[in-house]
């Protein structure tokens, strides 16, 4: 999230909220995220339910995840 946040617009409070995920969560929620690709909508969505995680994070994970099949959603692309 340190990453992401020192790109972009600064939102101070997605910090907190990402500091705040219990790691069981996020490991189910990456893992289910994971196995729903190739079906990019529903592995964002299984990441965008996490406190502090909107489409341009869930979309840096994926990405890293699966460069071949989900392509990185930057801030400086939409503004």
């Amino acid at each position: 999230m340190e990453w992401k946040l020192a790109r972009g617009k600064w939102r101070p409070r997605l910090l907190s909220f990402f500091s705040s995920l219990n790691d069981a969560v996020v490991r189910d929620a990456s893992g289910k995220a994971f196995a729903s690709l190739p079906d990019v909508s529903k592995a964002m969505g299984e990441l965008t339910i996490l406190k502090g995680v909107g489409p341009a994070t869930a979309s840096a994970v994926l990405a890293t995840y699966a460069p071949d099949v989900v392509p990185f959603m930057s801030d400086e692309v939409i503004v």
